[in-house]
């Protein structure tokens, strides 16, 4: 059960994070694979979603944790700028990051770099730059590059649970975005059964009542 006691008292307290956001930031530049490197990426998460759990943080402003928001846009930015198949573990790691923060948002910590994420995230053009993501994994054999629909619908739950960014303008791109691309399709659906069955956004009696649009198109789409 998360403790619900005062902010901590310096950066020490949240080396875990502090670590993450490091490892974000070298994460091209260590001389080690970035498969090895991913690896203890998620190892990093895991730490600093341990600690969170442990210490719930109530602040608008933690310097540690803007930090890690900004290196995830960053790293946002590269990936949008150059969705090559080479960009796929970057990704990856960015997914690793968010995790962390979605935990944050739903533990009541406000982001402050909420528009610039959604700015990204919520964009048709980049949107589809994802999708393509998963349809390169899925029409070859370079395990290396692999992404797939859960990964990417889970992403974008995240976003979602952690209040990262608005609900409507993600499905505003999601919308558009499912018109265009048939894995656009699978991932918004992920998505949705992820929201359903955390109860995010869930009325007991009417089921869940966000995305009501796109769970009309999603329907309708289908064969």
């Amino acid at each position: 059960v998360p403790q619900t006691g005062s902010v901590p008292s310096n950066d020490l307290e949240l080396q875990s994070i502090i670590d993450l956001t490091a490892s974000l930031r070298a994460f091209h530049d260590l001389d080690d694979s970035l498969r090895n490197r991913l690896e203890r990426l998620k190892l990093e998460k895991a730490r600093a979603i341990e600690y969170l759990h442990k210490h719930f943080i109530v602040t608008e402003s933690s310097q540690p944790v803007v930090e890690l928001e900004l290196q995830m846009i960053s790293m946002l930015k590269e990936f949008f700028s150059n969705p090559s198949p080479e960009s796929i573990l970057s990704l990856q790691a960015i997914i690793e990051a968010a995790d962390v923060l979605s935990l944050l948002g739903t533990m009541g910590y406000a982001g402050s770099n909420k528009e610039v994420l959604e700015t990204l995230v919520c964009n048709t053009t980049n949107m589809l730059a994802l999708m393509d993501r998963v349809k390169y994994s899925v029409e070859t054999d370079h395990r290396a590059e692999f992404i797939s629909h859960d990964t990417l619908g889970n992403f974008l739950f995240l976003l979602v649970k952690g209040s990262l960014v608005n609900h409507r303008a993600l499905e505003t791109a999601l919308l558009c975005s499912v018109k265009a691309n048939q894995d656009a399709q699978v991932v918004s659906s992920v998505m949705l059964n992820r929201l359903a069955s955390g109860r995010a956004g869930i009325d007991s009696t009417h089921g869940l009542v966000i995305m009501v649009r796109l769970q009309r198109l999603l329907m309708r789409e289908q064969p």
